[in-house]
């Protein structure tokens, strides 16, 4: 038998209480929770802190690191720019990016295509180094092979075609058009973000914190560099 959205909501707020209490009286990095059903949003709520240094406690403005989940969004540009005839799903690299890295890296220029890029099939490596080197794990579209560096290569073909930065790209046709008005690339021009929620760790006592986030070279903007809130990521 399905459960009720109240049934639902009473379990929900039970773990979430349960696991803050646990905690004792510390102060605690916790969550940010929003549950829609068919675009019905059936349960909302906050707890602990974004900030533990300033004593910020998350709210619906409090702005998080998409980290991975910024991919889609990468995903949606181009997809919107091939159904303005920019550019193809077929196309390979080499039709993008600079003549310097063609020369440097034809097999990868001529190999692989964007497609490869969006499911994971290109054989990148993530060490930018080792793909210096001109050489993939597979040829590309045979296998599945996770990789951040095909998303900081999507990134740039969007900006290449586009002739915007990420930022400006997306605040243009996803941002304004959604009503997403904390969303953020972080980069040069944004690397203070207001209201954001930091990372944390737990220290061998677990029941402090110390800060564990990212550098800002651990997340480049294709591949997870994109900042909102949780009413944002709702839109």
């Amino acid at each position: 038998m399905a459960m009720s959205d109240e049934n639902f909501v009473s379990l929900l707020d039970d773990l979430l209480s349960n696991d803050y209490r646990s905690m004792g009286d510390a102060i605690q990095p916790r969550v940010a929770v929003l549950v829609a059903i068919d675009d019905r949003i059936v349960y909302q709520r906050y707890i602990g802190f974004g900030n533990i240094l300033k004593l910020e406690a998350i709210a619906c403005n409090t702005i998080f690191r998409l980290a991975s989940l910024s991919k889609q969004f990468i995903v949606y540009g181009i997809i919107l720019l091939e159904s303005q005839g920019k550019l193809n799903r077929q196309d390979t690299l080499k039709s993008f990016l600079s003549l310097e890295f063609i020369q440097r890296c034809p097999k990868i220029s001529n190999t692989v295509r964007i497609q490869h890029l969006l499911d994971h099939s290109s054989g990148l490596d993530d060490d930018v180094l080792v793909t210096l080197k001109d050489e993939t794990y597979f040829q590309p579209g045979s296998q599945f092979r996770y990789s951040n560096t095909g998303y900081i290569l999507l990134e740039l073909i969007i900006e290449v075609v586009s002739g915007q930065v990420l930022g400006d790209f997306l605040q243009k046709f996803i941002f304004e058009p959604f009503g997403m008005k904390t969303s953020i690339v972080f980069d040069l021009n944004h690397l203070q973000i207001v209201n954001r929620a930091f990372g944390y760790s737990e220290k061998e006592d677990d029941k402090h914190y110390f800060l564990y986030d990212q550098s800002p070279t651990s997340a480049t903007r294709g591949d997870g560099g994109i900042y909102m809130s949780i009413n944002d990521y709702f839109q």
